[in-house]
């Protein structure tokens, strides 16, 4: 089965996909998780769905000429456009993935992590610690089991991700920054992407396609094939 446009066109707002997904997939009977990756094709800002500073961010994103989109998760704000993100749907009862939503969310970062690892050669770890920060900026603090690297004694958070729970089902979304963009903002500047520790400029379109084929051709529901 191939991957259908809906889940990577986002010329329209994402994450009203997502919240739609996950509506749709909790009302059905599906047991199967379904995992894409995607890309931005402009740059852009996405809150939690209980986004502290709000007015604050979207004062910036309109600074910028940002889009600004709510997650239907929580967290902080994120800067997308040099990322790949990716967005995990599975049932609360799934043997492998669910549970209640911490023990969900280590398992389900476990998983994207070992992707991630496998495509890009690297060893993102799971935060084994909690570092709190006032800023409203996913990136400049870190929840257990986050995906972050250690580079000559110091930890960087490259791989964000918050989760949601529906009636029977979970949404977790995430983010791996890898390219840095090229924005004066006094908020994301802090963010440090795999691409400057590595010195490398990464394919974002490329390494999508490659992570939807490691994700094992993800189930296209029904509802979504129109």
């Amino acid at each position: 089965m191939t991957l259908n446009s809906f889940y990577t066109q986002v010329d329209l707002d994402p994450m009203a996909r997502d919240f739609k997904l996950l509506q749709e997939y909790d009302d059905s009977n599906l047991s199967e998780p379904i995992l894409f990756f995607y890309t931005w094709t402009k740059p852009a800002i996405t809150l939690g769905k209980i986004q502290k500073q709000k007015q604050e961010i979207l004062e910036e994103a309109h600074r910028l000429g940002l889009d600004c989109y709510t997650r239907p998760t929580g967290g902080r704000a994120v800067l997308h456009g040099g990322d790949i993100c990716y967005t995990f749907i599975a049932p609360q009862t799934h043997c492998e993935f669910g549970g209640a939503l911490k023990l969900s969310f280590k398992k389900t970062n476990q998983f994207i992590k070992s992707i991630v690892n496998e495509v890009l050669g690297c060893e993102i770890l799971g935060a084994d610690f909690n570092k709190p920060n006032p800023s409203y900026n996913c990136f400049s603090s870190c929840v257990e089991n986050e995906g972050i690297i250690l580079i000559e004694n110091q930890l960087h958070k490259i791989m964000g991700s918050a989760q949601a729970m529906a009636r029977r089902s979970f949404i977790q979304q995430g983010s791996i920054q890898l390219n840095k963009l090229d924005l004066k903002s006094n908020f994301f500047q802090d963010n440090t992407t795999l691409g400057q520790i590595t010195n490398k400029d990464y394919d974002l379109n490329d390494l999508q396609n490659i992570f939807n084929k490691k994700a094992q051709n993800p189930i296209i529901p029904n509802f979504l094939k129109n």
